[in-house]
């Protein structure tokens, strides 16, 4: 699996309605970056709503023009400010399968890999949106993170050595991004 990187830790978001009294935040740019073996990350716009945990993600890759390829899947860990590498069970991870068209949550394991489904607590899924126009690839999803958000991740730790605070997703008026765009999706679900 080829991975592209893209990190913007403490990046800011703006406020979608004057900051005392926001509730809903947004990240956009088109200026990103990172490694562009599975294609040139285009545009980033996420929100995230304080009042009623919704979430929404959006991210669009062009095809990379030495060698074609675009991206057919993603991870993603999003953080209110700090990188999250390093910060184990803090976040959820979300794994974007466009071949799918779903979306997989776990329990951020803190690594500098895309591990954490391999022994981390699974949080759910949801549907992915995979959306083409010429040689552009576009995935984005939405899901209230309520109940996510609020999981008690320290009474189903099984790691005795990773204390917890867990955030699940969220952010304000920072926002820390690690997302990584993948080719040669091989994925395989149970029930």
């Amino acid at each position: 699996m080829k991975a592209s990187l893209f990190i913007s830790s403490v990046a800011i978001a703006s406020a979608l309605a004057a900051p005392a009294s926001a509730s809903t935040f947004r990240f956009d740019s088109t200026t990103i970056g990172g490694n562009t073996n599975v294609g040139v990350h285009e545009h980033i716009e996420t929100t995230f709503n304080t009042k009623t945990d919704w979430f929404n993600w959006s991210s669009t890759f062009s095809a990379n023009p030495n060698n074609g390829n675009l991206a057919e899947g993603a991870w993603l860990v999003v953080s209110p400010g700090p990188n999250p590498k390093s910060h184990a069970q803090e976040y959820v991870m979300f794994y974007l399968d466009g071949l799918a068209e779903k979306v997989s949550m776990y329990v951020y394991n803190g690594m500098n890999s895309s591990s954490s489904y391999e022994h981390n607590i699974y949080l759910g899924s949801t549907a992915l949106t995979v959306e083409e126009e010429g040689d552009e690839r576009t995935f984005s999803f939405g899901l209230d993170m309520t109940e996510i958000n609020n999981k008690d991740i320290a009474a189903v730790n099984t790691d005795p050595t990773v204390t917890t605070d867990w955030v699940g997703t969220a952010f304000e008026e920072e926002i820390g991004i690690w997302f990584h765009g993948v080719e040669d999706l091989d994925t395989d679900y149970n029930e």
